[in-house]
């Protein structure tokens, strides 16, 4: 399942860029880990952007109009590059449910509709990059420099073999070739795409202990925390 839900996907949406944007900071030469206890929690992402999953002649558009999920624990590790960026290391436990609608096409015929509930099982999502940091008034702000380029995310789903049984009956009917089979898989796992370069977050100081700015300023070398 491909999804385009650029600041953070489908039932994972604002954590992973709230999280991320809490960890991606660093400056001076040394590697430092952090954690943010006021991001850990419940978040929502009503009806994110999701992309088509395209097999041959079959299309298969999703949307997830109410989703929840929870980022339980989080560990940044930092590093100084050198060069004014800072290589970011990111462990995030998540889970979470949702709704998840899918419209199937095959070979130009009408949408078949289908809804079901989505669950996001908990799981361990790690992310790497290089981001620029700044602090400013409100918090502090991280440029994406570069990032991988998506993290796969396991979910579960009745959708899966549904929408499998409807490719193969429509393939008795229409020999397009399509593996229905390739298509159950590729529903059992979410590729989400991670923010471009020159993409920026806040790090809101209302997420942010004492402790933590303390620990952010001291890492930057920025002096006293505000």
């Amino acid at each position: 399942m491909k999804l385009a839900f650029r600041r953070f996907p489908f039932l994972l949406s604002s954590v992973l860029g709230v999280v991320l944007a809490g960890g991606v900071v660093a400056a001076v030469p040394v590697e430092e880990t952090f954690h943010f206890a006021r991001i850990d929690g419940t978040y929502s992402n009503p009806d994110p952007v999701i992309a088509p999953i395209e097999q041959g002649g079959l299309t298969v558009q999703l949307r997830s109009p109410a989703n929840r999920v929870q980022l339980f624990d989080h560990e940044l590790q930092l590093r100084p590059l050198g060069d004014g960026t800072h290589g970011a290391w990111l462990k995030a436990v998540i889970g979470g449910q949702g709704d998840l609608e899918a419209d199937l096409s095959i070979g130009g015929a009408p949408a078949t509709h289908l809804t079901d509930e989505v669950e996001i099982p908990r799981q361990v999502l790690k992310v790497f990059g290089q981001i620029r940091l700044e602090r400013v008034a409100d918090g502090y702000l991280v440029t994406a420099v570069e990032l991988q380029p998506r993290v796969e995310l396991k979910i579960q789903s009745r959708l899966a073999s549904s929408l499998a049984g409807t490719c193969r009956g429509f393939t008795r009917l229409l020999p397009l070739g399509i593996d229905c089979g390739g298509l159950e898989s590729a529903l059992a796992q979410a590729a989400v795409p991670m923010p471009a370069a020159g993409e920026t977050f806040l790090l809101p100081d209302r997420l942010l202990t004492d402790a933590d700015r303390h620990q952010l300023d001291a890492y930057l070398g920025i002096g006293p925390a505000r």
